[in-house]
């Protein structure tokens, strides 16, 4: 062993002593024995351990909560016992609040997403966990959870809800400015986005996205930006029905906001299922685009329009097809989509 991997081992021994020692003066705090004792101290100690390492390399945070910088030295220099007595004098610190509970409380939420999933639970005390775990923190992992959950029961409605407020949970944190861990990467906020759309469009109740913009299309460098939206008609018919006419009227809000002079073209996309003839569907869905287009229009949005039909050629891609079944696979076929082609 190099002089360095010696380092690493003891430094790494010395963390986990200390933040036992943390976890075993804070767990009491947060009630989590109907987890089980050994998952709540390992997640505490991981939260405070996460913090530690953050605080260390932030000079930010140091500054504003200077008792985690005598709670560091005091662990830097085998003082246990004062790192311990400064780490719950942070805790009651007004100017560590934010940077000490918000990092607790999520891992203690996670707790219970981890207690949720072992072997041998139902799907009922699997949602009381979770449901439980969102009392400490609105993690995006519990609210996920809960949208698969949903899904799995085909309340898609109800799971749509827990997919966007696990959205928007985690684009708030994958700011470069939350000092909260874990992170999700692109992969999993691209996932998340995903399982909404579908589950939107899997759902007969039109679901809002409260809490952002009616809709986001995020350019960037992109040259093209595919959006879905839950566009219902009436059968056999280019007529909007009750449901598709608030999802054509927060399409509207969604072009609305983009800035004309970055918009090249959009291209309103028409789809069908599979019943009745392909020459038919082709036509059929040509109209619905069509009637999508006039509405826009009519409803104020000054962008490069045109229109297309695909009819039943490309059915949409699920990312778990087996947990539809063949009505519900038919429904989301029926969509509309959007290309929108940057300059």
């Amino acid at each position: 062993m190099n002089p360095l991997q010696r380092h690493i081992v003891i430094m790494t021994n010395k963390r986990r002593l200390f933040v036992t020692k943390c976890a075993e003066t804070l767990g009491s705090k947060y009630n989590l024995g109907h987890i089980g004792v050994n998952r709540s101290r390992f997640v505490l100690t991981l939260a405070l351990s996460v913090f530690l390492v953050t605080t260390q390399h932030n000079l930010s945070a140091a500054s504003e909560c200077p008792v985690w910088g005598e709670a560091v030295s005091a662990f830097e220099n085998d003082n246990l016992s004062g790192a311990v007595v400064a780490a719950k004098a942070a805790e009651q610190d007004e100017n560590c609040i934010g940077l000490y509970e918000d990092q607790i409380r999520r891992w203690a939420a996670l707790a219970h997403q981890s207690a949720a999933f072992e072997a041998g639970l139902t799907t009922v005390q699997r949602r009381a966990l979770l449901q439980q775990g969102l009392g400490f923190d609105g993690a995006w992992q519990l609210e996920a959870s809960l949208g698969d959950l949903a899904r799995e029961e085909g309340d898609y409605a109800t799971a749509a809800r827990h997919y966007h407020r696990a959205r928007l949970d985690a684009l708030e944190l994958a700011d470069p400015t939350t000092q909260i861990s874990p992170k999700p990467d692109q992969l999993m906020l691209d996932a998340l986005k995903q399982r909404f759309d579908e589950a939107r469009l899997a759902s007969e109740e039109f679901i809002a996205m409260e809490g952002r913009p009616a809709c986001e299309i995020d350019i960037g460098n992109a040259l093209i930006v595919k959006t879905v939206s839950p566009v219902r008609f009436e059968f056999n018919s280019a007529d909007f029905s009750e449901a598709g006419e608030k999802a054509v009227a927060e399409l509207g809000q969604c072009l609305g906001n983009l800035e004309p002079s970055s918009v090249s073209r959009i291209t309103v996309i028409g789809h069908t299922d599979e019943r009745g003839t392909e020459t038919y569907n082709e036509e059929l869905s040509m109209r619905r685009a069509e009637a999508v287009v006039d509405f826009l229009r009519l409803n104020g949005v000054r962008l490069p329009l045109r229109m297309e039909g695909r009819g039943e050629r490309e059915p949409y891609q699920p990312d778990s097809p087996a947990l539809y079944d063949a009505d519900t696979l038919e429904r989301m076929n029926r969509r509309v989509e959007v290309d929108v082609i940057v300059e």
